[in-house]
């Protein structure tokens, strides 16, 4: 297994960007400021509100984002920018009360959404990923019914914004979708997943 260098630089950046307070409020998803400073719609994937929120959304996404870039780092790189492109400007529409965003999240659930719909599709430990699949929207549908985040701490300040996350399933599902890639590329038996299903 080759190691999944751009999602080990994806969480080695936004760690550092915890530590950095002053970049992290200069990329920070800050409607108000969009107008003047365009970047943050597209750079608050990797500020995080609070250790908490950092550590789980990072956990997600090394994860999912390892599996991903396992299966193709050609799909990764483009699941990922589709989706980074798409929820900034998503939420500006779809959510015209939400002042500040920031977080992995969106792009993690793009990256589980990618790999469990090829998993399901090419019946490569098809189970498993239906239940993966239903998981994560179960996930998103609670947060959709309440507003406090739910891997983020007891203290979280913030509200949870489902919104990110639905748009990062599609734009992995439809990512996923356009690639028609080797079986070989595309088993995720290969990354080790085929003794669960046994």
């Amino acid at each position: 297994m080759r190691p999944s260098w751009i999602t080990i630089g994806m969480v080695i950046a936004a760690l550092a960007v915890h530590v950095i307070t002053p970049l992290a409020d200069a990329l920070r998803f800050e409607r108000l400021l969009m107008d003047d400073e365009p970047w943050r719609l597209f750079a608050c994937h990797l500020v995080h509100f609070n250790t908490a929120h950092l550590f789980w959304n990072c956990l997600v996404f090394a994860v999912a984002g390892t599996l991903l870039e396992q299966r193709s780092s050609r799909e990764f790189v483009i699941t990922v920018g589709v989706t980074i492109i798409a929820i900034g400007p998503g939420l500006i529409l779809g959510d015209p009360g939400l002042g500040t965003y920031c977080g992995l999240s969106g792009i993690g659930a793009a990256c589980i959404a990618s790999v469990a719909y090829r998993g399901v599709i090419d019946r490569a430990n098809r189970t498993i990923w239906l239940i993966v699949a239903f998981l994560l929207i179960s996930k998103i549908t609670m947060e959709f019914l309440q507003p406090q985040p739910l891997l983020a701490g007891d203290t979280a300040t913030f509200r949870s914004v489902p919104l990110a996350h639905a748009i990062g399933i599609l734009a992995g599902v439809l990512s996923s979708s356009l690639f028609r890639v080797r079986p070989s590329d595309t088993d995720v038996g290969n990354l080790g997943l085929d003794s669960l299903a046994r």
